[in-house]
């Protein structure tokens, strides 16, 4: 599953959408593609009947330490990871750019305390699950927004969204009710685009604490530099 990009432009001093359209994301305003709601929970594949689980490869602490100090100019190697599980699988080709994560799938085991909910939810289904992305959802995972008792999987984009008005501010008011994480628009040639309710500052499972997180960052610099 590759990062969805947001059809509005992000500020990156704010941290909230703007209402200037993402190049690319145009046919979204012009009320193509289809819109389905964006569950908020953990997101899983299932390939070739196995459940798989996000796992995000990241750079050692050490290297992460020198990246924060030396900025873009930082040579990244491959050893400068941290070791992947077996039979891993990769979610797009390359690290991201900026951060260096590495989102990768990787099979769930049963043996494991830390897959329980995801074996739960996979043993609950009643038929079996066809192939796909699908998102994690249960009374611990993400606060449980959706007051369940058990564990299901949701597949991605199976409720299909009714959106009239798709415009910046249409958006922003549709989303104020809307109890899940966001949208996310289906292009028939594949591509696709979210816009996430956190990025519009309407926040339904856990409050705002980006500035909170911001002063954080600016300490832990601090000590590193």
């Amino acid at each position: 599953m590759k990062k969805i990009k947001t059809v509005f432009k992000i500020d990156r001093e704010t941290g909230m959408a703007t209402s200037q359209v993402m190049p690319g994301a145009e046919w979204v305003i012009a009320g193509e593609g289809i819109p389905t709601l964006k569950v908020d929970g953990s997101a899983c594949l299932i390939k070739d009947g196995i459940l798989y689980k996000r796992f995000d490869r990241r750079l050692q602490s050490r290297y992460t330490k020198q990246l924060r100090i030396v900025g873009s100019s930082f040579e990244v190697t491959e050893e400068m990871f941290n070791i992947l599980p077996a039979n891993a699988i990769p979610c797009e080709k390359k690290p991201d750019p900026v951060t260096y994560h590495h989102p990768h799938w990787v099979p769930v085991d049963k043996n494991k305390p830390e897959d329980a909910f995801h074996i739960k939810a996979f043993e609950a289904a009643n038929e079996k699950l066809e192939d796909g992305t699908y998102e994690l959802i249960g009374p611990k995972i993400n606060n449980n927004p959706y007051e369940l008792t058990e564990y299901k999987l949701v597949k991605h984009g199976s409720e299909v969204l009714d959106i009239p008005d798709r415009s910046f501010e249409g958006l922003k008011a549709f989303m104020e009710n809307l109890k899940g994480e966001g949208v996310v628009f289906h292009h028939p040639n594949g591509e696709m685009f979210k816009v996430r309710k956190k990025d519009m500052k309407l926040f339904w499972n856990t409050e705002d604490t980006r500035d909170l997180r911001d002063e954080e960052k600016k300490k832990k610099f601090k000590k590193v530099a």
